[in-house]
């Protein structure tokens, strides 16, 4: 298997971060609030709608997940158990969590708590390719 590149890690790392920036600074409630520009294209298009995400949470150490260990099953879990609901918020909370690849899924949030941290391996033996795959599944 071919090993990703120092560019492809560092894109996936900067949209991370982006991504987790953008929650913490105006907040998921904020965003959801914020209306969406509708589409004017010279095609038909339907307009684009914010997900509702339920209020329903789970975090991952409900899961199994413990600091110093890999989490990435304990966060899949976490995942699975929210879609299997039709969707929630999967809580990382405070201290230093590694993990493996993360495929999301539909009608759900990870939300990174204040102090939490989460490191990414980068070792192909526990599927750590470096980012965070979005899955419409």
């Amino acid at each position: 298997m071919k090993k990703p590149s120092k560019k492809s890690h560092f894109i996936a790392v900067i949209s991370l971060l982006l991504s987790i920036s953008a929650s913490a600074q105006t907040g998921v409630q904020a965003l959801s609030e914020a209306s969406i520009e509708p589409i004017q294209a010279p095609f038909d298009m339907p307009q684009l709608q914010r997900p509702a995400i339920p209020k329903r949470s789970i975090s991952i150490t409900k899961t199994g997940a413990r600091q110093g260990s890999l989490c990435t099953k304990a966060i899949a879990k976490a995942i699975d158990r929210m879609a299997k609901k039709g969707g929630g918020t999967v809580v990382v909370p405070q201290g230093k969590w590694l993990t493996g690849r993360i495929t999301l899924k539909s009608n759900i949030e990870l939300r990174i708590e204040k102090g939490a941290e989460l490191h990414f391996s980068g070792n192909i033996n526990d599927k750590g390719y470096d980012t965070v795959q979005v899955d419409d599944a």
